[in-house]
């Protein structure tokens, strides 16, 4: 069976769900929704639709490997599926920071959603995972979001993204734009300045296809007329995508 990878995937060497299920069961002893004082949490990785899972509505968490100034809180969790969500900062220079000249519209911050043991199915029915997204440094605004996806066959399915505004109490505000199906770009600074962004991810197979993960990618940026560095970064993979999955480039 043929698969579509759109936006920022490209598929490498598939691991079997026998695998797969073994990494899950292997999460919940290295999973990043390790608890501090005042109810925060750290290097976050999760699973949700297992008996044990360890995501957690509500409660904002850090990005991994490294806590950055990007957080991330679940409205809800996805409402079809099992699998893990991992929240993580991909340092694209290498150099060790995200808040620096050099690292503006360069690294990214990844949201993936990986569905296992088993892949989305049309019988699971639409799967809805909302969550706002914030950045804490006052300077910093978010520059782009990516949706990428991966479904098999070419027409086993959808995966749909819905960006709004965060309103009253961290309700859904009003859309941004129109919305990112399976693959594409939406420049946040073209439309304005956000801080926080409250975003609605829904993944709905088709009869006789299935969905395996999706990804989303955020970039930053500051006010004013900067130029635009690296725009051929990398997109970097999650700990469990990357060992399938090769690392595409922004046009």
């Amino acid at each position: 069976m043929t698969s579509r990878t759109t936006g920022a995937f490209q598929l490498r060497t598939r691991l079997s769900k026998t695998l797969t299920s073994m990494a899950v069961a292997a999460t919940g002893l290295i999973a990043g929704a390790t608890m501090l004082s005042g109810g925060e949490a750290k290097a976050f990785n999760c699973t949700f639709g297992l008996p044990g899972a360890t995501c957690a509505p509500n409660v904002w968490y850090d990005s991994n490997p490294q806590a950055t100034d990007k957080q991330i809180k679940f409205k809800n969790l996805p409402t079809a599926g099992s699998g893990d969500i991992e929240f993580k900062w991909i340092d694209i220079n290498s150099n060790g920071t995200w808040n620096t000249g050099a690292d503006l519209t360069v690294d990214q911050w990844h949201v993936d959603v990986d569905f296992n043991p088993s892949d989305l199915m049309a019988n699971d029915g639409p799967s809805q995972l909302d969550y706002i997204i914030k950045i804490t440094d006052p300077s910093l605004y978010f520059w782009d979001v990516t949706l990428g996806s991966i479904i098999s066959p070419p027409t086993g399915g959808t995966v749909t993204k819905q960006i709004f505004q965060v309103g009253p109490g961290e309700t859904k505000g009003a859309q941004i734009d129109g919305a990112l199906t399976d693959s594409g770009m939406l420049n946040l600074f073209a439309i304005g300045s956000y801080q926080q962004l409250y975003i609605v991810d829904i993944a709905q197979a088709n009869p006789g296809g299935s969905i395996d993960a999706y990804q989303n990618s955020f970039r930053q940026d500051v006010p004013g007329p900067l130029p635009i560095l690296g725009a051929a970064a990398a997109f970097g993979s999650s700990r469990r995508l990357r060992r399938r999955l090769k690392a595409t480039r922004l046009a």
